[in-house]
């Protein structure tokens, strides 16, 4: 799920190392609300969602609109969202005692639910690439930004864009990975962001 959203980065030409810890985040947000807040399922996930889109959105402004280099932005997001996982979780696991909510990682529908997420997210992605105006500028960015902004194309716009996806696809892999545990940790996602680029640059992505 992750890998999706770091596969748009690296079209662009770009990269986000702030993956791993988005999924520790917004993992940590769903536990702690069902579990210490008592909030139904769908306000967690809903939350967990908006939570990934906005650190989404705050990389993709600082790269598009503040010209601030990839590594940098996302590195600061990095140490931000570990920052704030520590905090909210207070360094202690928060387990999840909810069969609604961890059915999304483990319940026995297909192979799992979150089995059939990742078909989701890979059948979207796909179809964004290659049945969309947005993807055909995703492409044209990280071939020659420069030609790309002569041809018309909206290079600020759609530069932001993919990171707001790729914070959307790191909230619903945080939901699912927290889900499949039954619990979620200050350390929950670490590494996740080598394990993304390696599998897009195995995947035969340039």
């Amino acid at each position: 799920i992750i890998s999706c959203g770091m596969l748009l980065a690296i079209l662009m030409g770009e990269i986000d190392i702030s993956v791993g810890s988005t999924v520790g985040l917004t993992g940590v947000i769903g536990a702690y609300m069902i579990t210490n807040m008592g909030a139904p399922v769908w306000a967690a996930v809903l939350t967990c969602l908006a939570v990934g889109a906005l650190v989404g959105t705050i990389n993709g402004v600082a790269i598009a609109y503040f010209q601030v280099p990839a590594f940098v932005a996302t590195l600061a997001m990095q140490c931000i969202g570990r920052g704030l996982t520590q905090i909210i979780s207070g360094g202690v696991t928060i387990r999840v005692r909810n069969d609604g909510f961890t059915a999304l990682g483990n319940a026995n529908l297909g192979g799992g639910i979150s089995v059939i997420i990742v078909y989701a997210a890979v059948i979207a992605t796909w179809f964004l690439l290659n049945r969309t105006r947005f993807g055909y500028y995703v492409y044209a960015i990280g071939g020659n930004k420069t030609a790309a902004q002569y041809s018309g194309v909206d290079v600020k716009k759609y530069n932001m864009l993919p990171y707001i996806l790729i914070g959307l696809l790191c909230g619903i892999g945080g939901l699912v990975w927290c889900a499949r545990l039954g619990s979620a940790a200050a350390t929950l996602g670490n590494g996740f962001e080598m394990d993304a680029i390696a599998a897009v640059v195995i995947g035969g992505t340039s």
